[in-house]
């Protein structure tokens, strides 16, 4: 997938990536996507309309559109790489670390505390 198609795979309400159940779900007949978490909220809290052409909802109206087992095993792999990723990344910004030697963990300043309440211990 290119860029431009992982983008799409993001709820336009709650910019939360969609699960794979999700990517086939299509709640209203306009074809809008989103989530059903989004969907059971607009429903039961929001007067159940869609956020794209202002229909109502019926429970019949959402449509399932299946997805292949081969999108399923693209789709787990570029969660995979994705995650990889990220690991490395992380991973590089505390390579520069790795001489590094912390001497005490537990010490703290503190600025503007009166004498009488400052100890040694």
């Amino acid at each position: 997938m290119s860029g431009s198609e992982t983008e799409d795979w993001e709820c336009p309400l709650c910019m939360e990536e969609l699960d794979i159940d999700d990517r086939g779900f299509f709640p209203c007949e306009c074809g809008y996507q989103i989530c059903r978490f989004c969907h059971n909220r607009l429903s039961e809290d929001y007067g159940g309309r869609c956020p794209a052409c202002r229909r109502l909802y019926s429970e019949q109206t959402p449509r399932w559109n299946p997805i292949s087992p081969a999108q399923v095993a693209k789709i787990k792999n570029e969660k995979r790489t994705k995650e990889r990723e990220r690991r490395e990344i992380e991973s590089n910004s505390r390579r520069h670390l790795a001489n590094v030697r912390v001497v005490q963990k537990n010490l703290v300043y503190v600025i503007g505390l009166p004498s009488n309440l400052a100890t040694e211990d």
